[in-house]
């Protein structure tokens, strides 16, 4: 049963990336450097996150 409309394009929806960039477009990375950075920046909080998943 399907229960909502899938849209017109088979992937994912970009609702969420778009409304991030036009709401906080501080926070969006400029360049290649920044996301690097970024990305850097997020992977340690992302291993935290998985080791606490697991204790819990």
């Amino acid at each position: 049963m399907l229960v909502g409309d899938p849209g017109a394009y088979p992937g994912n929806p970009i609702g969420g990336s778009l409304t991030w960039t036009v709401t906080q477009p501080w926070a969006v990375p400029k360049d290649e450097k920044e996301q690097a950075a970024k990305q850097k920046a997020l992977d340690p909080i992302e291993r935290l996150k998985a080791r606490n998943a697991g204790r819990s």
